[in-house]
C-alpha cells in the first residue's frame, strides 16, 4: 500500500519532482494510502493544432473503505476524490508581469487581457478525441478539463486557470478547492470495484500508442534536422527578425514556407512566442506535426540547456479573424437588430411560462414531466412558448431546481445561455455573409475605437454585448435607470482584447501575396509590422485573392522592410514532375520556369485515362504509389497523398447520414435550438483500398473543426483547394481535368490579375490562367511521383496532357487496362 509517483518521458523542467512527491504526501497522505499518479511530461503527440500538452497529471484513488481524499464540501456534502486526467500547459512569460483578475474571471497582465480559452477547449476536444478514437476509452465516460499554470508571484485561482509561484500538489489542492467542479471523476471505468487496477494497464497503451504516433518518417527527420542545422548556423536574416518587416519571396516549391517555418523555430527555440497563420485549414496540422517533432528533438537533445521553448500557435487567417472581430463585439454588433428583436420574443414566451412555473414553485408542486405535460397541452400557448417552456423545463430539472430562489436564478441563467447561442450562431453568420464588412469594421473599432463608438451606439449597447462578450464592470454606466458603456470603459475593453491577441508574438504568414488590404492592416495595427515575416508568392500564386497585396506600404506610408528571395531550385520536386509543371505554365503564359531538386533519380510521372477503375486495378495503382514511399524511409502520412475534385470522385449512397457536429440554428418559430450537420459521402475507393490495409485520413469532412491531427500510419485524402502548402513523397490527382475546368468556371476566374494592365489576354485566356495555376499549386505538391487521372481526353487539360505525352519524355508513362504497373 502506498502513493506512488510515476514519471513518464522523462522530467518536466517546470517544477522540481521532489518537492512535487513532499507535498503530495503532505496534502494527501494522512487520509489516503493507495494512489497512483503519473506525471506524463511533454506528450509527444501533436493532438492539438492550437499548443502543445507540456505535462498530463493522472490522478487516481483506490476507491475501498479508510482510502480517500476530499479536496472540497458541497454544503454539508464531502466531495470525493475518484480520478482526473489533467492536461496542463506552462505560461512562464508572465513571470515578472503585474497579474490582476477583475470580476472574477477575467485575468489583466500588464493592461491586457489573457485569453486562453482556445487552448483550452482545443485540448480539451482533442484529448478526448484521442484517448477514444486511439487508445480504447469510452468517449462517453471520459471528461477533462485542461490546466493552464501561469508563473508569478501573485496566486489566482479561476476554472481552468492555476496563476502561482510554485507548481507542486498543494497548488493543485487549493485549485480543487476553488474550482467550481463538484465531482472528480475523469473516467467512469477508474471508479468502478477492478477499475483501479486497470489505471496502470491503460496508461501503458496510452504510453505505447503515443510512441507510435510521434514516430517521424524519412521527410520529417529531413525537415527537423535542417531546421536544427540551420539555427546552429549564422544567418542574417536571423539579426532582422522583430526590427523590420521581413519578406521572403520565391516561386512556388522554392522554400518560403520552409524559410519561414525555419524562423518560427528559431523564436521557439530563444524562448518567443510565435503564431503562424495560413490559408489551408490541413496544413495547420502538417506544421502542427512538424513544430512538435522539433520541440521533442529539442527537449531530447542532453547536449542542449535546460531553456524553456516559446509557444508556438498555428491558425487559419480566417479563424484569427473570426475569433478577433468576435472577441471585439463586433460580430455581434453588426447583427444588432435581428438579436435583439429575438431576445425581445425570448423575454416575452419566458414570461407566459415563468407565471405558470412560478405557482407551482410557490406551492412547492414540483413534478417535471407533469409541468411538460401541462406546458404541451396548455389551450393558449402557440407552438414556440411551448418550445421555450420544454426546454425551461429541462434546464431547471438538470441544475435541481425546487424553491422560488431557484427559479429565479436558473431562469435568468436560462436567459444568458440562450443569448450567448445566439450570439455564436448570428456571429457566425454575419462573418461568412459579411467578410469584408466585418474585416473594415473591426480595423475601424482597432483604430478609432470614438467613431464605432458612435457609428453604432455602443452606449445603449450593454444588453446585448454583456453576455456575448464579458464586458467588465468598469465599464458600465447608467442612464434614465438602464445600463450603458461608456467610451472610457469601451476604449479600455478594446484595449485589452487586442493585447490579448499578442502575446509577445513574433507573427509569420504563408501566402501572403494572398492576403486583402484589410487584414494586412489589422495586422500591422496589432504586432507592428516590425514583428511580421511573411512568404510572398508573387501574382502568379494568387488563388484566394484577383489583386496582389502590397506589404511594403501601410496606412500611405512605407514600410521598414527586408527582403529575401529564394532561387527558382525546388526544395521538393524531381525533374520528371517539374519538366511537365513548366510544359503546362508555358502553354497557359504563366511565368514559372521552376529548376528541379537536385537528386539521384529523377522521379515518375504516371497518366491515367480511364475513367473507372477495378478493385484490382486501383490497388495495383496505389500498392506502387505506396511502396516507393515505403522504400524510402517515409510514413504513410509521408508517402502518399489523394487529390479529390469536390464535385465527383465521391459515393454518396453510405445510407444513414452520419451526424458529425452539433450547432445551433434559428428554428422557424423564431426560438434558438441545437441542429446537427451530416458529412458527405466518402470517396468511391476508400472501402476498396482499406480491405487492403490501407489507412486514410479524411480530410474532405464539411466540417474540418472535428478532424483530429493525422497520425503517422495515415495517408491523406483532400479536396484539390486544401493542398495549398502540403508536400508527400507520391500525390495521386484524380479528375484533375474535371478540377481544371471547375475552377476556370470560377466567378473569380474572369477577374484574376485584372489589375494588370501588362496582361494582354482576352476573356477565355485569362479563365484558363486561373485555372492552370489552380492545376500547377496542386502538380508541385509532390516529390518523387505523381499520378494523375484525367476522364476526359479532349478536354481542355486533357488535350495537353495528351500532347505532353507525344513528346515521348523519360520516366513518363500513360495506363491503360491491365498494364498499370
Amino acid at each position: 500500500m502506498s502513493i506512488d509517483i510515476i514519471p513518464i518521458n522523462g522530467k518536466s523542467q517546470y517544477f522540481d519532482y521532489d518537492n512535487f512527491e513532499t507535498s503530495v504526501k503532505d496534502t494527501i497522505g494522512k487520509k489516503c494510502t493507495d494512489a497512483k499518479i503519473f506525471l506524463f511530461n511533454n506528450f509527444p503527440v501533436s493532438v492539438s493544432i492550437e499548443t502543445n500538452i507540456d505535462l498530463i497529471i493522472v490522478i487516481a484513488i483506490e476507491n475501498k473503505k479508510g482510502n480517500f481524499y476530499i479536496p472540497k464540501s458541497n454544503g454539508d456534502k464531502p466531495v470525493y476524490f475518484y480520478n482526473q486526467i489533467i492536461p496542463i500547459k506552462f505560461i512562464t512569460n508572465f513571470k515578472d508581469e503585474k497579474i490582476s483578475v477583475e470580476d472574477e474571471n477575467q485575468i489583466i497582465a500588464n493592461g491586457e487581457f489573457v485569453d486562453y480559452s482556445n487552448e483550452i477547449n482545443s485540448i480539451r476536444f482533442s484529448l478526448i478525441n484521442y484517448l477514444s478514437n486511439k487508445c480504447g476509452f469510452k468517449k462517453n465516460e471520459l471528461y477533462i478539463q485542461p490546466l493552464i499554470f501561469i508563473e508569478n508571484d501573485n496566486e489566482f485561482i479561476l476554472d481552468n486557470f492555476l496563476i502561482s509561484k510554485t507548481f507542486d500538489f498543494k497548488c493543485i489542492h487549493k485549485y480543487f478547492v476553488k474550482n467550481h467542479a463538484d465531482i472528480f471523476i475523469s473516467y467512469k471505468d477508474w471508479k468502478s470495484e477492478f477499475g483501479y487496477s486497470a489505471v496502470t494497464t491503460d496508461l501503458e497503451r496510452i504510453t505505447e500508442q503515443a510512441s507510435k504516433d510521434s514516430e517521424i518518417g524519412y521527410l520529417t527527420k529531413k525537415k527537423v534536422e535542417r531546421i536544427a542545422k540551420q539555427l546552429s548556423s549564422s544567418k542574417i536574416i536571423f539579426e532582422e527578425l522583430n526590427k523590420n518587416l521581413v519578406i521572403i519571396s520565391g516561386k512556388a516549391g522554392t522554400g518560403k514556407s520552409s524559410e519561414l517555418l525555419l524562423l518560427t523555430m528559431k523564436c521557439i527555440s530563444n524562448g518567443q512566442n510565435t503564431l503562424y497563420l495560413t490559408y489551408n485549414k490541413l496544413l495547420i496540422f502538417d506544421i502542427a506535426k512538424t513544430v512538435k517533432s522539433y520541440v521533442n528533438a529539442r527537449l531530447n537533445n542532453v547536449n542542449i540547456n535546460n531553456e524553456k521553448p516559446g509557444e508556438g500557435s498555428v491558425l487559419t487567417l480566417h479563424a484569427f479573424f473570426y475569433r478577433l472581430s468576435k472577441s471585439l463585439g463586433v460580430l455581434h454588433v453588426l447583427n444588432a437588430d435581428r438579436m435583439e428583436k429575438l431576445l425581445v420574443t425570448l423575454k416575452e414566451r419566458m414570461r407566459f411560462v415563468y407565471d405558470l412555473l412560478n405557482i407551482h414553485f410557490v406551492n412547492q408542486k414540483i413534478d417535471f414531466d407533469f409541468l411538460k405535460t401541462e406546458i404541451q397541452n396548455h389551450p393558449t400557448f402557440d407552438i414556440g412558448i411551448k418550445e421555450v417552456g420544454i426546454d425551461l423545463i429541462n434546464f431547471l430539472q438538470k441544475r435541481n431546481a425546487f424553491s422560488i430562489d431557484d427559479l429565479n436564478k436558473i431562469s435568468r441563467e436560462f436567459y444568458n445561455h440562450k443569448k450567448k447561442i445566439l450570439g455564436n450562431i448570428e456571429a457566425n453568420q454575419v462573418f461568412l455573409a459579411d467578410y469584408y464588412g466585418v474585416l473594415e469594421n473591426t480595423l475601424l473599432q482597432i483604430e478609432n475605437p470614438q467613431q464605432f463608438y458612435e457609428k453604432y451606439n455602443i452606449e445603449n449597447k450593454h444588453e446585448l454585448l454583456d453576455v456575448a462578450i464579458g464586458l467588465s464592470k468598469k465599464y458600465v454606466g447608467e442612464k434614465d435607470g438602464a445600463k450603458t458603456i461608456t467610451e472610457k470603459g469601451f476604449i479600455e475593453f478594446k484595449n485589452r482584447r487586442v493585447g490579448g491577441h499578442r502575446r509577445k508574438r513574433t507573427l509569420f504568414i504563408d501566402e501572403a501575396q494572398d492576403c486583402h488590404r484589410l487584414e494586412k492592416e489589422i495586422l500591422i495595427s496589432i504586432y507592428g509590422s516590425n514583428n511580421i515575416v511573411i512568404a510572398n508568392g508573387g501574382k502568379e500564386q494568387l488563388i484566394r485573392h484577383v489583386e496582389l497585396c502590397n506589404w511594403e506600404i501601410s496606412q500611405a506610408k512605407k514600410l521598414s522592410i527586408k527582403k529575401h528571395y529564394t532561387r527558382n531550385k525546388s526544395y521538393r520536386v524531381k525533374k520528371t514532375v517539374v519538366d511537365f509543371c513548366n510544359f503546362v505554365a508555358k502553354k497557359f503564359q504563366i511565368d514559372l520556369n521552376l529548376e528541379p531538386l537536385e537528386s539521384e533519380d529523377e522521379g515518375e510521372l504516371i497518366f491515367d485515362f480511364r475513367q473507372n477503375h477495378t478493385e484490382s486495378e486501383i490497388t495495383e495503382i496505389f500498392n506502387h504509389l505506396n511502396l516507393k514511399g515505403k522504400v524510402n524511409g517515409c510514413s504513410s502520412y509521408e508517402s502518399l497523398m489523394v487529390l479529390l475534385e469536390s464535385n465527383s470522385q465521391r459515393n454518396s449512397n453510405t445510407g444513414q447520414s452520419e451526424p458529425i457536429s452539433e450547432t445551433a440554428i434559428i428554428n422557424e418559430f423564431g426560438n434558438i435550438e441545437d441542429a446537427q450537420h451530416s458529412r458527405r459521402g466518402t470517396w468511391k475507393h476508400l472501402n476498396t483500398l482499406e480491405k487492403q490495409d490501407f489507412m486514410f485520413w479524411d480530410g474532405t469532412v464539411d466540417d474540418k473543426s472535428q478532424l483530429i491531427v493525422p497520425s503517422p500510419n495515415e495517408s491523406r485524402v483532400l479536396y484539390y483547394e486544401s493542398c495549398r502548402g502540403l508536400e508527400a513523397w507520391t500525390v495521386a490527382c484524380f479528375s484533375l481535368d474535371k478540377f481544371f475546368n471547375q475552377k476556370r468556371e470560377d466567378p473569380d476566374a474572369e477577374k484574376y490579375l485584372i489589375e494588370d494592365l501588362f496582361l494582354n489576354q482576352n476573356n477565355e485566356q485569362r479563365k484558363s490562367m486561373f485555372a492552370a495555376t489552380w492545376v500547377i499549386m496542386a502538380l508541385t505538391r509532390v516529390i518523387d511521383t505523381l499520378y494523375i487521372q484525367v476522364n476526359d481526353k479532349n478536354s481542355e487539360f486533357g488535350k495537353v496532357v495528351d500532347e505532353y505525352l507525344k513528346q515521348g519524355n523519360n520516366n513518363v508513362r500513360q495506363l491503360t487496362t491491365n498494364a498499370s504497373s
